[in-house]
C-alpha cells in the first residue's frame, strides 16, 4: 500500500551560489547511493542521467500556461523493458501555480512521454513495461540566488540515518504509454507500490517530507 503524506509547503532560503550547489548536489548525490529497491531484480547498473525540459503549460494548462519544469532523472534499458528514476525536479515558482502533488505528477507525466519515445520497444502504438520510480520520501524547497529563484523537489534529507529511517525506500509504477489523436496518454498503470516504511513527516532541516508515491501519474488522456 502507498503511505500516507504530509501536506507539503515550500519554505525559502535564501542561499548563495555555493550553498544552492551543495543543495543541488546532495540531492542527487543520494539518489545514486544505490540500485534502487523497487528497481527490477534482473537490472543492474547502466544508467543514463537526463535532464528533460517539460512545458507543463501545453499538457497541463491548470498549472499555470507558462509553467516550465526540468526533470532530472536516470534511465536504463533492460530487456526489452525501461527503467526511469525521477532524481530532482526544477519548476518556475512564478508561473507554476497548480497544486504540489499535481505539478509533480503532471512533471513526471511529460517526461514519461518524453522518454516513451526512446524506451521501446512499441506494440500497437504504445510503449510497454515502463517503470518509474522515485524516493518515497519528497520535499519542496524554494531555493533563491540573487533575485532568481527555483522551487525543487527533491528527496528528503534523513542526514547519516539514512538506512535506519528508510530513505532509500522508494515508490513504483509500470506504464503502458500510447498514442492516440490528442498526443500520449498513459494507457494502463500495474505494479504500483511502495518499497519500504513511511515517510517521516520532517527531515532533518525541517522540512515536510511527502510521499513519492502520490506524485508518480495517474492514468490520464489529454483532452
Amino acid at each position: 500500500m502507498m503511505s500516507d503524506c504530509a501536506n507539503v509547503s515550500a519554505r525559502q532560503y535564501p542561499l548563495g551560489r555555493l550553498a544552492a550547489t551543495i543543495a543541488l548536489l546532495f540531492a542527487t548525490s543520494i539518489t545514486q547511493a544505490a540500485e534502487p529497491p523497487c528497481a527490477r531484480p534482473e537490472c543492474t547498473g547502466g544508467w543514463e542521467d537526463r535532464d528533460i525540459p517539460v512545458a507543463l503549460g501545453w499538457t497541463s494548462p491548470e498549472c499555470g500556461s507558462l509553467c516550465n519544469a526540468v526533470v532530472k532523472l536516470k534511465w536504463r534499458s533492460c530487456n526489452d523493458k525501461c527503467e526511469i528514476f525521477i532524481k530532482v525536479i526544477e519548476f518556475d515558482p512564478v508561473h507554476c501555480t497548480c497544486p504540489r502533488d499535481m505539478l509533480g505528477q503532471r512533471a513526471i507525466e511529460a517526461a514519461l512521454f518524453t522518454m516513451a519515445d526512446v524506451c521501446g520497444p512499441s506494440s500497437g502504438g504504445c510503449v510497454t513495461d515502463t517503470r518509474v520510480m522515485i524516493e518515497a520520501c519528497m520535499s519542496f524547497i524554494t531555493i533563491c540566488v540573487g533575485g532568481n529563484c527555483t522551487l525543487m523537489l527533491q528527496p528528503c534529507n534523513f542526514g547519516g540515518d539514512l538506512d535506519a529511517i528508510g530513505a532509500h525506500s522508494c515508490c513504483s509504477a509500470d506504464y503502458k504509454v500510447c498514442s492516440g489523436p490528442q498526443g500520449k496518454y498513459i494507457a494502463t498503470i500495474t505494479n504500483n507500490g511502495v518499497f519500504g516504511p513511511p515517510c517521516p513527516p520532517l527531515d532533518v532541516n525541517g522540512n515536510e517530507c511527502m510521499s513519492g508515491c502520490l506524485l508518480l501519474p495517474p492514468v490520464r488522456q489529454l483532452q
